[in-house]
């Protein structure tokens, strides 16, 4: 009897513990029913600290571009809808086009990005042209081919409240032959983990 009373109280035990995690990781969970557009990602902070093996421009005009457009060009394996089980997820893999143009620098010293100034440029981004009540899109930080990882952050806003809903950084290992596929590799990787996202979404 003492034995089934413990065994008892450490399940309760592991289902409060279970709950209170997921309920620090999201306090107002985005319904998965919710309409969400994905934006595609943020290169912004992208860096591959002295290790680019291809000329800086066309990185930044040709493969991108290429990135952002593989959510659409090959939507049955980049299907997050899928993967994170959200019944309305559309794409706008554009919205970050213009801003993506502009990146420099992108070869330089590996850097650490503080929370602080991911929120800042966050709350920058004007979403006015989305028309979903939730965004989700990637920011990509150190791209790092020695240490074979690469950094992501995924971000969920509520366009409606202007607020942050997720901010949830990916570290990932790149994989796939030629340039291209290589660091495709290392996004897609953030869309299988499954368990992750499983806390952000009721």
């Amino acid at each position: 009897m003492k034995r089934l009373l413990y065994a008892l109280v450490c399940l309760l035990g592991i289902t409060l513990a279970a709950h209170t995690a997921r309920a620090q990781q999201c306090s107002e969970c985005v319904p998965a029913d919710a309409a969400i557009t994905f934006l595609g990602i943020d290169y912004t902070f992208v860096n591959f600290g002295g290790t680019l093996d291809q000329p800086e421009d066309k990185v930044i005009h040709t493969y991108i571009p290429a990135w952002n457009e593989l959510f659409v060009t090959e939507s049955s394996k980049y299907n997050i809808g899928k993967m994170y089980g959200l019944s309305r997820l559309s794409y706008d893999v554009d919205f970050f086009k213009g801003s993506n143009k502009k990146v420099s620098d992108i070869n330089g010293v590996y850097k650490d990005l503080p929370r602080n100034t991911l929120i800042a440029h966050i709350n920058k981004i004007s979403f006015k042209g989305v028309t979903t009540p939730y965004a989700m899109f990637l920011i990509a930080g150190d791209y790092n081919k020695p240490a074979l990882k690469a950094v992501h952050y995924l971000v969920i806003y509520n366009v409606s409240s202007g607020k942050i809903e997720v901010l949830e950084e990916f570290t990932t290992k790149p994989q796939g032959f030629g340039f291209r596929n290589y660091w495709a590799g290392s996004f897609y990787a953030v869309f299988k983990e499954k368990k992750r996202a499983a806390g952000w979404f009721k």
